[in-house]
């Protein structure tokens, strides 16, 4: 049976939805990496407000057409793209035929990014080194072992 309020965006839509069986229900707990593995139109899975759906059935008959769905939600977290349509229908991936409930999204500890310093500067051609000198000027040229003394 459908949710009281809910709102469809043609006939036809509700007419598949209508023709549909029910939400099938499997339960586990899924992260990101096993969201992303499934990003096509042929297999698309995607995660709304901390729930994981396989949406692959469903997916063609969404009044969007599936290559915009696809690239909105499959294989990733779709709340973004899902929210701003359909944020105000509580429960509208629960009600909707061909849409497979799969579990719970993973809470997932983000990866501390620890900044790697910089390596010291490598002088390039004509540039002078800093920190090599021995203390011993060059002999001029013009006298070969001649050293002209203090500057």
């Amino acid at each position: 049976m459908l949710a009281p309020n809910v709102r469809f965006s043609s006939a036809a839509t509700l007419l598949w939805v209508m023709a549909k069986p029910a939400l099938v229900q499997s339960q586990g707990t899924y992260t990101s990496i096993d969201i992303a593995a499934h990003h096509t139109e042929t297999d698309c899975w995607t995660a709304v407000y901390g729930k994981v759906y396989d949406i692959t059935e469903y997916a063609p008959n969404h009044l969007v057409g599936a290559p915009i769905l696809v690239n909105g939600m499959c294989g990733k977290d779709g709340t973004p793209a899902f929210d701003p349509v359909h944020g105000d229908t509580p429960g509208y991936m629960q009600i909707i035929p061909g849409i497979t409930y799969l579990g719970e999204l993973a809470a997932e500890i983000p990866v501390p990014v620890v900044p790697v310093p910089n390596p010291a500067p490598v002088p390039g051609p004509g540039t002078p080194a800093t920190g090599t000198g021995t203390g011993i000027r060059p002999t001029s040229r013009h006298g070969a072992g001649t050293n002209p003394g203090p500057t």
